[in-house]
């Protein structure tokens, strides 16, 4: 991957993570929710407070992202559906301060499901971790 490659995906995830920001106002539980407003769930899993895991869904689309606190990690952010996987960003380096994630747009409105972020790390010998699966439940209104 080139530098400008690694410099885009980081600034497509920081986008993200600035929206996330600004809808991560209150704690949400996994308890269904209407999928007319913004649901969001995040929390750091195994990381011990280090890497922020989110999953945020609005009427149209669902964004899931990696905050990276104090270390460094090499993570790869995937967005499940119904213990399906929808997409994934991919292993790359996020320093400190960074994140990574990305938007799903389906076209029209989100369906009914349980969503979820799922982050994995990667270590230096290869091997693969799971962070944290952070999950909000949909169901239309009416």
């Amino acid at each position: 991957m080139s530098i400008g490659q690694m410099r885009r995906r980081v600034a497509r995830g920081m986008a993200v993570l600035s929206v996330l920001a600004v809808t991560v106002i209150a704690v949400v539980t996994i308890a269904p929710q209407a999928a007319s407003a913004s649901t969001n769930n995040c929390g750091y899993g195994s990381s011990n407070g280090n890497v922020q895991t989110c999953v945020s869904v609005g009427d149209t689309s669902v964004g899931v992202s990696a905050q990276v606190k104090d270390s460094g990690r090499v993570l790869n952010v995937c967005l499940h559906r119904n213990g399906v996987s929808v997409g994934c960003t991919g292993y790359s380096y996020v320093p400190r301060g960074s994140g990574s994630g990305f938007s799903w747009v389906p076209g029209g409105q989100i369906s009914n499901g349980t969503y979820c972020a799922v982050t994995w790390k990667k270590d230096p010998n290869g091997t693969t971790t799971e962070l944290a699966s952070e999950c909000v439940g949909v169901t239309s209104v009416g």
